[in-house]
């Protein structure tokens, strides 16, 4: 599968810059700025679960004293949702009819859920929305409210400039091992904060120490409460980053999703060191992803999900597609251009 790598490369330093400037020395004395600087803060996965702790959304269970850090089986089953959590009827419109209810699950079993089955990020993000109305923080990131709001000072230590873009999709669970649809465990699916917690055992000391890694999560680095996308500067902020993790699912719904797959193609065009995390090896992903079923013989013509194809890669809002669409049909070779590269380099990992 070629492509013709150096029509898309990244721009050049005379292009315009689209995210605003931000040091390490301005998060002390943290202002908002309308310059979209905020997307250049990470948060370190401690901060994630003691944010979501005060605002009521998740809670510690476990065994002990509450723990953040050290032995991450205990932190991931010791970190459960709320029980009282329900979903939001709008909500729950569409999201019921492909996960299932919110029910009561478990939290201490061998494949533990996070307390609750079928709740997705697609609840954490609405969750913290609602939040954010209710305390008039709707014009922030959380990891500006961290910042800025007095409640929340004792988290300031978990926030940094970002130094790993995490590109996944919101339908996986984010507490839990697993994430559960239509009440059943999907062992091969797992949730985020799994993922977060055992990154270092598979991609070692090509991410930064676990102390000082900071991640550019969406439900955290963008403001939830508007439309923060933009394409230019989530392009112009992977190459900054410099490292994006792309946490691929077994059934490459990641691939269908048009904001994950812009997410990869900014990590290939700025040659970013880029690292995904599939619980499915090269040889089989290979397979699956053929452009002739014939060639996923055996169990993977099963799993058999086609080629990379942006054009029907799809988002929530159909004005978030058209933006994503317009700016890679006008890339050299258009959508066929950016499907050869970016599978060509999930391969490669």
């Amino acid at each position: 599968m070629g492509c013709n790598f150096s029509t898309l490369s990244s721009p050049g330093p005379s292009q315009p810059r689209h995210v605003g400037p931000l040091t390490p020395d301005d998060l002390s004395s943290y202002t908002a700025k309308q310059d979209k600087s905020h997307l250049r803060l990470g948060l370190r996965k401690e901060g994630m679960l003691l944010f979501l702790e005060q605002i009521g959304f998740a809670q510690w269970t476990g065994e002990g004293e509450k723990t953040v850090t050290g032995d991450w089986r205990k932190i991931m089953k010791g970190w459960n949702y709320k029980p009282d959590y329900t979903r939001d009827p709008g909500l729950a419109t569409w999201l019921d009819a492909q996960v299932g209810e919110v029910k009561v699950g478990n939290a201490s079993a061998s494949f533990p859920n996070g307390g609750l089955k079928n709740v997705t990020g697609y609840d954490l993000a609405d969750y913290t929305r609602k939040w954010q109305r209710s305390k008039g923080l709707e014009h922030l990131s959380v990891c500006e409210i961290i910042l800025v709001e007095p409640d929340f000072q004792h988290l300031r230590q978990y926030v940094g400039l970002a130094n790993v873009f995490w590109s996944h999709i919101q339908m996986e669970s984010f507490l839990g091992m697993s994430s559960t649809y239509h009440d059943k465990n999907d062992r091969n699916e797992d949730s985020t904060l799994w993922q977060l917690l055992s990154v270092h055992n598979k991609f070692g000391n090509r991410l930064p120490d676990q102390d000082s890694l900071f991640l550019w999560v969406d439900y955290f680095c963008l403001k939830q409460c508007q439309s923060d996308f933009n394409v230019d500067c989530v392009i112009e902020l992977i190459n900054d980053i410099g490292t994006l993790v792309a946490a691929l699912d077994s059934k490459f719904e990641y691939l269908k999703r048009s904001f994950c797959v812009l997410e990869l193609y900014g990590a290939v065009r700025g040659s970013s060191n880029l690292l995904v995390n599939c619980p499915i090896n090269a040889t089989d992903m290979r397979k699956i992803i053929a452009s002739d079923r014939a060639e996923a013989t055996g169990i993977h013509g099963r799993y058999w999900v086609g080629p990379v194809d942006l054009a029907a890669a799809q988002t929530r809002d159909k004005k978030d597609k058209n933006m994503i669409d317009g700016f890679l049909q006008q890339l050299p070779g258009g959508f066929d251009a950016v499907n050869s590269l970016v599978t060509e380099k999930i391969l490669e990992e």
